[in-house]
């Protein structure tokens, strides 16, 4: 039995971004704090891995590099280095958490 897993009004598709960019925001708060152990981060590459026909894991996942990036950037060449531009598009949330909570 073949089953498509991107049915148009799959519950899962309209939770998928909320529910990644959270997890995203869980898990980089939680490496700062207390670094995840080896068995933690194989459950998460697992979960990544099973989630990987959701284009809102791809989209949550870009967003978290480019941020990351554009700190790194920052750590790097100082405050005078030009900011990356990020475009918000409607439903585009998670960049923006992901963001100011690595301001700090």
């Amino acid at each position: 039995m073949v089953f498509s897993c991107s049915l148009p009004d799959d519950v899962g598709d309209q939770l998928c971004e909320r529910v990644l960019g959270v997890l995203y925001e869980i898990w980089l708060v939680s490496c700062v704090k207390c670094f995840p152990s080896p068995p933690l981060w194989k459950t998460f590459r697992q979960m990544c891995m099973n989630w990987r026909h959701r284009t809102g894991l791809v989209d949550q996942w870009n967003r978290v590099n480019i941020a990351l990036t554009d700190r790194l950037l920052r750590f790097m060449y100082g405050p005078e280095f030009p900011r990356m531009k990020i475009r918000e598009y409607g439903k585009n949330w998670g960049l923006v958490a992901v963001s100011s909570m690595l301001e700090k």
